[in-house]
């Protein structure tokens, strides 16, 4: 089955996983504020995205979708990690839990969301090739999931999956702070088999974004701060005083060459380089969509009023991407191994 992806998204994190989500109400309105107003049809949530398992990311969802027809809709959806242990686990016992959690979510609705299931982390114990096929053949005879992906995947584990079954979707880190999939060949394998990337942190953790460029920014993070708590190598004091004058030449061609914020130029770089040609070695790009998140009516409004880029100002912005070298990892040492698996 061919799922088209829709050009706008959203990630839910921040409504279920954050120190202190929003009320459940508050939540959905931010949902139903998005599909109305700013046209969101790809919604993007996880098994793990939750304080408190009677409000989990899941059952928010649900609740959300069985309150209108949601047909038109893709839930982007990610599993394989053990919420006990933070692990990952692509046993097809471990698999067939959270399908099954996904249906009893969905059960008795007619007119739900076209439901893609994504690995969110390698489990290197379980070789690739056994775990595309097994969510072929689950994806084939379930009632809810009609497609799978993942996010995460290095290059050589992305080749596997493709050739042992149908990787409807990847999510990947992608931003003009994070370019690893472009250096790594991640898009272009991607590119070359035409299967959509949705970016996530499109601006950087907020580095991206006009208030990350300005005096006093790491001062203005809360101690309590996910980003502060794990331990972030790009918003230690060090790395993000190297990475500031790069954050600020960005910040200048946003302002002086597209009238735009730089959140704006940050997303309007992903969208605008779908189907673009003959780009880094690429022939054709594949389609990218940007994976924003926020549980700020305001900032939500920010974070879809986006802009195209020239193919030219796209060279241009690039060029600036290439001439500067990020200082920092974008996570800490004890969750690099999860990476590019």
């Amino acid at each position: 089955m061919s799922i088209q992806i829709p050009d706008k998204a959203y990630g839910t994190l921040s409504l279920t996983w954050t120190k202190t989500p929003p009320p459940r109400e508050e939540s959905l309105k931010i949902l139903k504020y998005l599909y109305e107003k700013h046209g969101v049809r790809h919604f993007n949530g996880g098994m793990i995205y939750q304080v408190d398992p009677a409000f989990n990311n899941l059952k928010l969802l649900a609740e959300f979708f069985k309150s209108f027809d949601s047909s038109d809709c893709i839930l982007s959806y990610k599993g394989g990690v053990d919420p006990a242990t933070y692990r990952p686990s692509s046993s097809p016992e471990f698999l067939d839990s959270e399908f099954k959690a996904i249906g009893e979510a969905f059960e008795g609705t007619d007119k739900k969301p076209k439901i893609i299931f994504n690995i969110a982390r390698i489990d290197k114990s379980t070789p690739i090739e056994d775990v595309a096929k097994y969510l072929d053949a689950k994806v084939a005879k379930d009632d809810y999931v009609v497609g799978w992906g993942l996010s995460e995947v290095g290059p050589e584990t992305l080749k596997k999956a493709i050739a042992n079954g149908k990787v409807s979707l990847l999510e990947l880190e992608f931003s003009m702070l994070t370019q690893d999939i472009l250096e790594m060949g991640t898009l272009k394998i991607a590119s070359e088999n035409e299967i959509p990337i949705i970016c996530y942190s499109p601006i950087g953790r907020g580095l991206l974004t006009e208030k990350g460029v300005s005096p006093g920014f790491l001062e203005s993070l809360a101690p309590t701060d996910g980003r502060i708590i794990g331990g972030l190598e790009r918003f230690k004091p060090e790395n993000y005083e190297a990475n500031h004058k790069y954050l600020k030449e960005l910040h200048d061609y946003a302002h002086e060459k597209k009238n735009c914020t730089l959140e704006q130029l940050a997303l309007g770089y992903l969208s605008s380089m779908t189907g673009k040609e003959n780009f880094k070695g690429i022939a054709k790009v594949t389609k990218l969509v940007p994976l924003p998140g926020s549980a700020k009516i305001a900032n939500i409004d920010q974070l879809y009023d986006s802009v195209e880029l020239t193919a030219q100002e796209l060279l241009e912005v690039q060029e600036i991407i290439d001439s500067n070298t990020v200082q920092g990892a974008r996570y800490n040492a004890r969750l690099a191994p999860l990476l590019h698996g």
